[in-house]
């Protein structure tokens, strides 16, 4: 983070590259040596480049690090019934959370690169096809005798996941040696996105990376069983976007009341976590941030629900958006549940008519509808 002198030195300089440093001094009543002294900072932060005060170009860039896959989704025509075949209709989608969340971002507008695995199949080719009109795929690197991650959902008819199963082994080469190996890219990104199909060690590895580097660092759980690679400590993690099962699963705890629920915000803030929204399905979710602000909010309910797969990434997506933008915690919300709230009335995990200008559109209609309720 920069100071208020250097932001202000920052913005001379961005004005009149070729100013002195006496006359920076002038402008802001500073003397010479504090003015030089905030520019070798400057400089050591790798935001002006060189005597001349050659600003460093900003980028773009978001780096979305985690699986991709196959969905396979599997609708049953009747109740399911264990221990037998049961008849479904079936469908075949790209997937992957960290995939998932890119591709909503390339839809809203952003720059997203994908930093992940996959097997020489025809998996990859199809996955690899369906996303580049949205996402750089230029960092993503293909491994002999591995096959490309897959996931595969059976829903009830209204929509719900009964039990899903998911190949990922090939994740597990994504160590810190391979993700290392991409540090001169990360390094100028605008923010990166993590999601915990990535091996603990990985996690803690990125987690110091952003934080010694102030790059703004976004966590994705995935499901319960990952949260084993989440690391104890989140100093520097910029947001993380969780349930209350995952909550439950990290923490150790059973949440048996409404105050146990609200007390989780406190728990995640207390591993140094800047920002965390908690879910809870269709019952109220909790912000808060390290500066003291809490939120209570329901997301608006529809009854026309086709799929919920992806919701989580869609609502992940939607935060990631208003922060990008620069949004206050209200709007950055309100974005994620217009996102998910149309999402899951689709049959895709990514819907295919989401642009910026659509998002914003129907989070007004929604607001002016009255469907946001905080409390």
């Amino acid at each position: 983070m920069l100071n208020s002198n250097e932001l202000k030195v920052l913005q001379i300089i961005k004005e009149n590259p070729f100013i002195t440093q006496n006359d920076i001094g002038k402008e802001l009543g500073l003397n010479r040596s504090t003015v030089a002294t905030i520019i070798s900072s400057l400089g050591e932060k790798n935001i002006i480049l060189g005597r001349s005060y050659i600003l460093k170009e900003e980028t773009s860039a978001v780096y979305c690090i985690g699986g991709i896959n196959v969905d396979r989704k599997y609708n049953l025509i009747g109740d399911l019934v264990e221990g037998t075949s049961n008849p479904a209709h079936s469908q075949v989608f790209v997937g992957g959370v960290g995939r998932n969340v890119a591709e909503n971002l390339g839809r809203l507008g952003h720059d997203p690169y994908m930093i992940s695995v996959g097997g020489y199949d025809q998996d990859f080719e199809f996955i690899k096809k369906k996303s580049q009109d949205f996402i750089n795929f230029q960092y993503v690197k293909q491994l002999h005798d591995y096959s490309t991650g897959s996931y595969s959902a059976v829903l009830n008819g209204e929509g719900e996941m009964q039990f899903a199963i998911s190949v990922m082994e090939v994740l597990n080469e994504m160590d810190v040696k391979f993700i290392s190996a991409f540090q001169t890219i990360l390094k100028d990104a605008k923010l990166i996105v993590v999601d915990l199909n990535l091996p603990l060690e990985t996690v803690e590895y990125l987690t110091e990376f952003s934080r010694s580097r102030e790059i703004d660092l976004v966590i994705i759980p995935v499901s319960s069983p990952k949260m084993k690679n989440l690391p104890k400590s989140l100093d520097g993690v910029k947001w993380i976007i969780v349930n209350q099962d995952e909550s439950e699963s990290f923490f150790g705890v059973k949440i048996k009341s409404d105050e146990d629920f609200d007390n989780l915000i406190d728990n995640w803030l207390e591993t140094g976590v800047e920002q965390v929204i908690v879910t809870r399905g269709k019952n109220y979710s909790v912000y808060g941030n390290n500066k003291g602000k809490r939120l209570k909010f329901f997301p608006p309910m529809t009854d026309n629900v086709i799929d919920v797969t992806g919701a989580g990434d869609s609502y992940s997506a939607g935060v990631i958006h208003g922060h990008l933008l620069g949004l206050s915690p209200e709007e950055t919300i309100e974005y994620a549940m217009t996102n998910a709230f149309y999402t899951i009335q689709t049959d895709s995990t990514v819907r295919e008519d989401l642009n910026k200008n659509k998002l914003e559109e129907q989070k007004n209609s929604l607001k002016e509808k009255g469907l946001f309720k905080w409390s």
